[in-house]
């Protein structure tokens, strides 16, 4: 699963780790990519049916964000494009 995110199993300083930061304007969901690989965040209510938040994104640094709003529980994931 780590080579599959685009990390190294031996490093865990490349696993990627998400996470969901809650500021005053909504909620962020969070990400450690590895700068040069493409990644795309999909949303689920139900975790048997996801779809694609916005469109491919490239990562220019180590870490990125992507406004979830305030929307009601719903689960997040975030893969490796390329």
């Amino acid at each position: 699963e780590v080579f599959l995110s685009g990390g190294s199993p031996v490093d865990s300083k490349t696993w990627l780790r998400t996470s969901i930061a809650a500021r005053p304007g909504g909620n962020y969901l969070t990400w450690n990519p590895q700068p040069g690989l493409v990644y795309q965040v999909q949303t689920s209510t139900n975790l048997e049916t996801w779809g694609n938040m916005g469109g491919p994104r490239f990562a220019t640094g180590p870490l990125d964000e992507l406004y979830v709003g305030g929307e009601p529980a719903a689960y997040y994931r975030v893969l490796l494009m390329r």
